[in-house]
């Protein structure tokens, strides 16, 4: 039933904030976009973010022949992380206890160069944001700490799988619990983290008492000193929305993050082209022609045109309702980006206030 709830949930919100129209053809009901051009757009972040995890797999494999590279990935991808991984997942009753290994399993490095090749692409002018109600942890620390419970959700489904294939296998349970210091425990012996630290992840990972339950978002639910929890939130989480929650819980909205991001741009794109050689020269900030002023979020001089940027720094949109507001904010940009070009192309000589 709940199944069910949630896919007619998602049907209306689709037709609520998508566009769509229902086409009934004998007893099945079709979504069709009523605007294709909205939908190609919004496709596009998507392809994208496929394309970058695929590039990222493809990339791995061809280190894998290059010794002294794989070592320093090796060295990059296990940052704070202790030389050991969850081995054994065994459940009794309900209940998960894990044992660990020495070593570092190819599969999970391979995870972990695609979580940071995502996080270098979406997310490089935040990795290093300290997040002051998670004990100064950093985007790039609740990255690490996360892979070791998502390797702990892949070896406890791989376990399921291997138990489901014998012919005496038992049914399997789909709601698993762990005990929070077993859990902790488990963080402690595979990561260099002070115990302040581990308990406020844990926190970011948990459900408050009285509040919406959305797994996605908050995977583990606090019950009396266990947490219990489902395992394809876990083993295939969206990290970037993921992300999100966590710099919003850190106290990052979006307005904030806007700020960092043009701040990056500022940085990262003139020396970019002054690497390549080109002349390029920073006159972002309000210019003023006259008694007008306008407010570029970046611009930039090269030797015989101008770059203008209009950053928009928006969430992971995972519902319908999401992609809607993100559609409309990256309209919006678009119409300021043609303001400012038409603003640009007006006047004559530049007075420039950085």
């Amino acid at each position: 039933m709940a199944t069910q709830a949630a896919t007619y949930k998602a049907t209306y919100d689709e037709l609520l904030w998508r566009t769509r129209r229902a086409q009934f053809e004998l007893r099945q009901v079709r979504l069709v976009a009523m605007d294709k051009l909205t939908e190609e757009t919004l496709e596009i972040g998507k392809s994208s973010i496929y394309e970058t995890y695929a590039a990222a797999l493809t990339e791995w494999r061809a280190i894998q022949n290059q010794p002294n590279e794989l070592a320093q990935w090796q060295a990059t991808l296990r940052h704070r992380r202790q030389p050991c991984h969850p081995h054994a997942v065994v459940a009794q009753s309900g209940y998960v206890q894990v044992s660990t290994r020495l070593g570092i399993p190819a599969a999970h490095l391979a995870d972990a160069y695609a979580r940071h090749m995502l996080m270098t692409t979406y997310y490089a002018f935040a990795r290093e944001l300290r997040l002051p109600t998670a004990a100064d942890l950093t985007i790039e620390d609740v990255c690490t700490l996360y892979g070791v419970v998502s390797e702990l959700a892949g070896t406890h489904i791989d376990q399921q799988l291997a138990a489901s294939s014998a012919a005496s296998a038992a049914p399997c349970d789909p709601i698993f619990r762990i005990q929070e210091a077993e859990l902790l425990q488990l963080l402690q012996a595979t990561t260099d983290y002070v115990p302040a630290q581990l308990t406020a992840f844990v926190s970011l990972l948990t459900h408050q008492d009285g509040k919406r339950i959305n797994f996605w978002h908050k995977p583990f639910i606090r019950r009396e000193g266990d947490l219990p929890f489902t395992l394809l939130p876990l083993s295939s989480s969206h990290l970037l929305y993921l992300v999100d929650k966590w710099l919003l819980a850190g106290g990052y909205q979006l307005k904030a993050r806007g700020k960092l991001f043009e701040q990056y741009l500022r940085q990262q794109l003139p020396a970019a082209a002054q690497a390549r050689g080109f002349f390029c020269r920073d006159l972002s900030g309000k210019l003023q022609v006259l008694e007008q002023w306008k407010e570029i979020d970046v611009l930039l001089e090269f030797k015989h045109c101008l770059l203008l940027v209009e950053a928009k720094c928006l969430g992971y949109p995972l519902e319908a309702r999401d992609k809607h507001n993100a559609y409309q904010d990256v309209c919006e940009g678009a119409e300021q980006a043609k303001q400012n070009a038409a603003f640009l192309e007006r006047i004559g000589k530049i007075n420039c206030y950085v």
